[in-house]
């Protein structure tokens, strides 16, 4: 059975808080739950301003949701979904529903919330008989394996579960199979997220079997419905003139994620040609894409002018000549502070066995804390979460590097550990036009029979991929990671510990892969491998 993934919905809604008195339209508000009748203890449902107002912690708990207090914010949560309430009136024109922003009221202590604001934001339908004063809430159900086995209507576009992928094995495999495709004389990093999102802005300006070899091989089962979550996923993360999200520090903390698209047209490339308005417009869209024209004279130093600014600096330099009628662009800039940090003092030198099995005399960080891990299948494996615990690298220690290391992600539990692993720092650079071929996207280099007429105004000449170009940066120490690509937590010390159980040893001295995860959406962000001291 097809596994359907979860996507994380984070929605923000901003609101006043009223404490005054006011006139109920109507109490005695019946409400159920898949047919069965909800009842309240600490206060009665009641209609304001059109909407039905519940104590918002028994509802959210109704429902499976977690309540987190954070003054000032409430966090409604469960492990597929979150709503974040913030108390911030100035912004309240942001986030109107309706005509006018939604307050909440408490009363007695209690906090009321509009119902249906809440249910809907988690995926859940809300009825409302107004004859009857009688509000019915239907939640979807699953099947074991995490399969939506409900109907889901087609316009509820916000509310539908998908992740970046339908297929999730097959959005594995595409991470398993570029990383086999990786060097083994030199370390190496990469993003099977920022080179899938370009690929799939490559998709949609494709038909026929061009468009189905990169859907494909990328493992994007429905491309509409992946377009439908890059745009919520490029939004959730956007960051505005101050450089944070707009979602603050409720889910990222000391996080910033960056993902950022852009299009470049060469205009004496191939004359009185233009991007599709079909096509621009879908990267407008969903993509947030900035399209831009430009000239041999320009063409280059503006395509790394951008993505030098969309990296924070770490990466310079993606195009080197102007000979392309198109260019397509995805950045990823990753920045996160350990949950549980290497206390530099701890740092201490030790000696790490590289794939040639020269010994080398490097800095090993070192900590002793809780931490998600397991060891089967040949492969030793911990988590490592960022703050905020959103994010996490995964440090996996192999003789095989061809394993999907992803599957054992599953099978982690928590243990006291003790890691000693390197800092590093890696900047790769490679390209891609002859590795994709051999995972499946060949008639997309075809000069002959690649088809890209839909990304395009007429023209006469056959479009193909040239080359697909991709950059990464990754810095690794004591405090977190600092981590680019571009395609064309607690505090723990190592002091006295009440528990007296020794810890698993976890020993990072010789070759080894990672990965950053975002644990919600399941998506690999960047993949590499330490394996050469330098």
């Amino acid at each position: 059975m097809k596994r359907v993934m979860a996507l994380i919905l984070t929605v923000v809604m901003v609101f006043s808080v009223s404490t005054s008195t006011f006139s109920k339209e109507k109490t005695n508000i019946k409400i159920s739950l898949n047919g069965e009748t909800l009842s309240f203890s600490t206060g009665q449902p009641y209609v304001k301003d059109g909407y039905t107002m519940v104590p918002i912690r028994e509802l959210a708990e109704k429902v499976g949701l977690t309540v987190i207090w954070e003054a000032p914010t409430i966090i409604l949560k469960n492990d597929q979904y979150g709503v974040v309430f913030t108390y911030d009136c100035t912004k309240a024109s942001d986030y109107d529903i309706g005509k006018s922003p939604v307050a909440i009221d408490i009363i007695d202590g209690v906090s009321y919330a509009p119902l249906r604001f809440i249910c809907e934001s988690i995926g859940e339908t809300v009825s409302y008989d107004a004859d009857k004063a009688a509000v019915t809430i239907s939640i979807r159900k699953t099947s074991d394996d995490g399969e939506d086995t409900s109907k889901i209507s087609d316009n509820s576009e916000d509310t539908v579960k998908i992740s970046f992928s339908d297929a999730e094995d097959a959005s594995s495999n595409f991470n398993e199979k570029l990383n086999q495709q990786m060097p083994t004389d030199k370390n190496y990093m990469f993003s099977p997220f920022s080179i899938k999102m370009a690929l799939a802005m490559a998709a949609n300006g494709a038909s026929g079997a061009t468009q189905k070899e990169i859907l494909y091989t990328t493992g994007i089962a429905d491309l509409d419905k992946y377009n439908a979550v890059a745009k919520r996923f490029i939004n959730k993360y956007s960051q505005n003139e101050d450089g944070n999200s707009e979602y603050g520090d409720v889910w990222l903390d000391h996080v910033i994620l960056n993902v950022a698209n852009s299009i470049w047209l060469n205009t004496d490339y191939y004359k009185n040609v233009e991007f599709s308005s079909a096509y621009q417009k879908t990267i407008q869209d969903d993509y947030d894409g900035q399209i831009t024209k430009v000239d041999p004279k320009n063409a280059v130093a503006s395509i790394n002018s951008w993505v030098s600014q969309k990296t924070n600096q770490k990466i310079t330099q993606i195009a080197s000549d102007s000979d392309f009628l198109a260019a397509l662009v995805n950045t990823t800039y990753f920045k996160g502070q350990w949950g549980s940090i290497f206390e530099s003092y701890d740092t201490k030198e030790g000696v790490f066995t590289d794939r040639n099995g020269k010994l080398n005399h490097i800095d090993f960080m070192n900590q002793t804390w809780y931490f998600n891990y397991c060891d089967s299948d040949g492969v030793q494996m911990v988590r490592m979460p960022y703050q905020g615990s959103k994010f996490s690298m995964y440090i996996a220690l192999s003789d095989d590097r061809t394993k999907n290391f992803e599957k054992n992600i599953a099978n982690m539990t928590e243990k006291r550990v003790t890691i000693h692993m390197p800092k590093f720092h890696t900047e790769y650079s490679t390209s891609l036009k002859d590795v994709l071929p051999k995972l499946g996207i060949k008639t997309a280099f075809d000069t002959e029979n690649a088809d890209f007429k839909s990304m395009f105004t007429t023209i006469s000449q056959n479009a193909f991929i040239s080359d697909v170009l991709h950059k990464s940066y990754i810095n690794v120490d004591e405090l977190g990671t600092e981590a680019a690509a571009a395609a064309a937590v607690e505090i723990g010390t190592s002091g006295v510990w009440i528990d007296e159980t020794k810890p698993i040893e976890f020993n990072a001295n010789k070759p080894f892969t990672y990965f950053i995860r975002d644990d919600e959406s399941g998506e690999i962000l960047f993949m590499g491998e330490y394996a050469f001291a330098k």
